[in-house]
């Protein structure tokens, strides 16, 4: 333990190419891996203990007799210094691996707040919550890891290396298993800081008797997470009463016309989503062209077959990333990212940020509807606050979702380099980056008033940060509102004319 950090030290040095001498540093304040180093230059035995000192580390390594007959020896090392900023994407993940894990990521949220043009006050907020961090959202995962380290480990088919997988996660099962999809810890505390934070930072909107009104899609998670944020107003503001909270699967047109469930959307729709098509394919040729898939089932498992007559090889790998991607969402966390070399890491998140990109942003095969769909998302929000503008409400009108919509939302806003097309994974990575929407994610709609000037001003932030839109500002990052709709309202117009013109394409256009 050193500076509020724990460092860890795991691997058996020159005894295994395989399973290096590393070290991670845990950060107990964001409760996450914020470094990771291979030391197996410098540490050429098992690690066993670490002690940080006066800038410097020293690693004592195994003196078991039984395991090894090596010398004991103490390695004394530099104290890792602070890593440049980053250059490009995968700079950010050399720098903060726990990014590779995309939608999974987690981190902090909260951001300072820009001051507003002289004269202006808050007074109404609307905006699309992705839930907090939660568990991997399929019944899949969590049985088929479990499921083929348990039977490897039956028939002593694991190697070394797969023996220390499963020596790590077998007493962690029950943290997970049953729990597909649940919200986490983390994610409660992260939801419920960014209610409070609303209070917090825009203390005017919740004066008085402020309308309130949170909505979210029929997800558990999702309505949790509602709630969640709703107690962290509430705990500023014990008073407050609310208008209305409701979850629905009535909501999933507006809040995710990307849901397996929802009443509107196509067979087109769902083909696109699927694994037929021009994307998917593109996104398996990535896979075999940038990870060597055997390469990593050797490193765990003696017969390879024996797996593969069980699973697709593809699909378990992509498993083992998703294990690996979830630990950060958890407070109790068994961090198995070293199950990958970095060059898989990285390979790994390049490939992931493609398939969002195709799946909801401007990827030119889907013929604009993957991110259009999320434009009926966009109108609701602005269509909801033209109405409580009309009506002189203060308060909030609050939407709770996915990372898909709010990611396509966006596409629609073209805030930043979100709209820019890209023909495959490596372009798509230079203004994509789906871990720009991590756990808890957010786009906040913050609407300000002035006794003096007539024009409703409104700010849009993504996680806090403010955003720039394709519109002339009055100052900084703060647009006339009524710019804002007109501006929007069209594109929406324009991108459902798209939408009705595409759906009389065929499957084989897509």
């Amino acid at each position: 333990m050193h500076d509020g950090k724990i460092y860890f030290c795991f691997g058996v040095g020159k005894q295994d190419d395989s399973r290096p001498s590393c070290i991670r540093v845990y950060d107990t304040d964001r409760r996450t891996i914020t470094a990771r180093y291979n030391v197996q230059e410098q540490v050429i035995y098992e690690p066993e203990d670490i002690v940080v000192k006066d800038g410097v580390m020293y690693v004592n390594t195994n003196t078991n007799a039984k395991k090894t007959s090596d010398l004991p020896c103490i390695f004394k090392l530099s104290l890792p210094k602070e890593k440049p900023v980053a250059e490009n994407p995968l700079d950010e993940i050399r720098r903060d691996p726990e990014r590779a894990g995309g939608v999974y990521y987690v981190t902090d949220l909260s951001h300072p707040v820009t001051p507003a043009p002289k004269g202006y006050t808050p007074f109404y907020i609307n905006g699309y919550f992705r839930h907090g961090a939660r568990q991997i959202d399929d019944e899949v995962t969590y049985p088929a890891i479990y499921g083929v380290l348990e039977k490897a480990h039956a028939t002593n088919n694991l190697t070394d290396f797969g023996k220390a997988l499963y020596e790590r996660l077998e007493p962690f099962k029950k943290n997970v298993f049953y729990k597909e999809g649940d919200l986490t810890q983390i994610g409660y505390r992260q939801t419920r800081e960014i209610g409070r934070r609303m209070v917090q930072n825009y203390p005017e909107v919740f004066e008085g008797h402020p309308y309130l009104k949170t909505n979210a899609t029929n997800v558990l998670r999702v309505a949790a997470t509602m709630q969640s944020v709703n107690s962290g107003i509430l705990s500023l503001r014990p008073g407050l009463e609310w208008a209305e909270i409701d979850n629905s699967r009535s909501f999933l047109t507006t809040l995710n016309p990307y849901g397996n469930v929802c009443p509107d959307r196509s067979p087109l729709d769902k083909y696109i989503l699927g694994k037929e098509n021009s994307w998917y394919k593109k996104y398996r040729s990535y896979i075999d062209e940038k990870l060597d898939v055997d390469a990593f089932f050797t490193r765990l498992f003696i017969d390879v077959t024996q797996v593969e007559s069980e699973y697709d090889k593809y699909d378990l790998i992509h498993r083992f990333w998703l294990m690996a991607s979830l630990m950060q969402c958890l407070d109790r966390q068994v961090p198995i990212w070293d199950i990958f070399t970095e060059e898989e890491i990285l390979a790994w998140a390049e490939i992931e940020n493609y398939k969002y990109f195709a799946q909801k942003g401007p990827e030119p095969v889907s013929h604009g509807r993957s991110w259009g769909l999320a434009s009926r998302t966009l109108r609701h929000l602005l269509d909801e606050s033209a109405e409580d503008l009309v009506r002189k409400r203060h308060g909030i009108n609050l939407n709770f979702g996915h990372d898909g919509v709010l990611m396509a939302i966006l596409t629609n806003l073209q805030a930043g380099t979100w709209a820019r097309e890209a023909g495959n994974s490596k372009e798509a990575l230079r203004s994509w980056k789906y871990w720009d929407i991590p756990m808890g994610a957010n786009l906040q709609m913050i609407f300000y008033q002035s006794e003096g000037n007539p024009d409703v001003l409104v700010k849009f932030m993504l996680n806090e940060k403010d955003l720039r839109l394709p519109l002339e500002a009055v100052e900084a990052s703060y647009y006339k509102w009524n710019e804002v709709y007109k501006f929007y309202i069209e594109h929406c117009d324009k991108v459902e004319r798209s939408l009705a013109e595409t759906l009389k394409l065929s499957y084989e256009d897509f």
